[in-house]
């Protein structure tokens, strides 16, 4: 990953249903505002279990879709955490995305207030989740 890092890259290894590949695939993503025609099958890959490795504020880090039961799984074998239950970050595009899984919290003013002038933004805001 190294080689990468000054792009923005996105590193995914894709399923199939014969034979899991081996081979991550290495999708670079130079313009932020052309990238519908890459994304697609990123998102594919997520959903279907995959994991991929994007860069952040200060390291790399795994992300899976949260809808995806086997990526979560595989995140947590790769992160070393087999068979336990442990936290995970979520990453979230919106407000709406945030009050959806985090408790009542969200529903303050001061709260909603202070996202609305911190984010977006090199923040990780810790809440408690919702059910």
């Amino acid at each position: 990953i190294n080689q990468y890092k000054h792009k923005n890259v996105i590193m995914m290894k894709k399923l199939t249903t014969k034979v899991k590949s081996k081979t991550p695939n290495i999708i670079s993503i130079d313009n932020i505002h052309d990238i519908s025609h890459k994304i697609i099958p990123v998102i594919k890959i997520l959903e279907q279990g995959g994991v991929g490795v994007i860069p952040t504020d200060s390291c790399y880090s795994f992300v899976t879709s949260i809808n995806s039961k086997e990526g979560t799984k595989r995140l947590m074998d790769l992160k070393g955490h087999h068979g336990q239950k442990k936290p995970l970050s979520l990453l979230c595009k919106d407000y709406s995305t945030i009050s959806k899984y985090t408790s009542s919290l969200t529903d303050e003013k001061w709260v909603f207030k202070l996202f609305r002038d911190i984010l977006p933004g090199p923040y990780t805001i810790i809440l408690p989740a919702s059910n």
